[in-house]
């Protein structure tokens, strides 16, 4: 009879795992001690589950990355998206420059931070429901976005009604985007859709406050309804194709 030590036992049982890990293509791991994560090799589906908040990453400061980031190697494979029930927030920079990731499904998602999905070029639709404010640059650069919804379905009707702050710079530089619906938002930030070239209708029915540069450069932009005493900053529509700056809803 044989006896392992409790190394060769654990090296056995690694081995076995990495083994079932390629058999499967799935890699599989805990993001700290209330999420975990698994990445489906086969069809880019990065998956989100557990409790709480997803940790905070830092940024290297030498190479710009966020290397305690556990999908930064793998972030180019990442095509979707899904972050389960239970999860109430994207930590910042969390997908930041994932190239190749085309859509993000979290419905049960309230916070996403700042630069959460910067620069996801291929990005065309995300699924929020529940979304209570979006961070700063969170969607920066996000060329493709088309679309942000409840549902991914196109032919879907429901509206965002819990987003309440969308913050500076949030959606700046989605020139896919064509049009936005969020019928509880208070506040837009400084520059949030600045340079959405493709944005032709707004509407925001009780929306409070405006900021600067909000809607700058929005060269398609046509219409804007929000509530009657929103306050709107100085140079909010500037450069943007309204003939009159809002359509007042009583």
């Amino acid at each position: 009879m044989i006896f392992h030590s409790p190394l060769t036992a654990v090296t056995m049982i690694e081995s076995v795992r990495n083994r079932a890990s390629k058999e499967t293509g799935m890699k599989k791991s805990v993001l700290d001690s209330s999420i975990n994560w698994e990445f489906n090799q086969f069809d880019g589906t990065l998956r989100i589950s557990g409790t709480g908040k997803m940790p905070r990453f830092t940024q290297n400061k030498e190479s710009g990355g966020f290397d305690d980031n556990p999908w930064n190697p793998i972030k180019n494979e990442i095509a979707t998206l899904i972050v389960d029930e239970g999860v109430v927030s994207v930590s910042g920079a969390a997908f930041w420059k994932c190239k190749n990731l085309t859509r993000a499904i979290m419905p049960h998602v309230l916070h996403i931070h700042a630069g959460a999905f910067y620069e996801c070029s291929a990005l065309e639709e995300v699924a929020v429901e529940e979304i209570v404010t979006v961070g700063e640059g969170a969607f920066e650069n996000c060329s493709s976005l088309r679309r942000i919804a409840p549902e991914l379905s196109p032919s879907a009707k429901r509206k965002i009604e819990s987003l309440v702050f969308v913050d500076e710079c949030a959606f700046s530089g989605c020139e896919s985007l064509d049009s936005v619906t969020f019928s509880n938002l208070k506040a837009i930030g400084r520059g949030a859709f600045y340079r959405c070239s493709s944005l032709q209708s707004v509407s925001c029915e009780r929306l409070s406050s405006i900021a600067e540069h909000a809607f700058r450069e929005c060269s398609s932009l046509s219409e804007c309804r929000v509530c009657n005493g929103c306050v709107i900053a100085e140079g909010a529509f500037s450069k943007s194709a309204l003939s009159s700056p809002t359509k007042f809803i009583d």
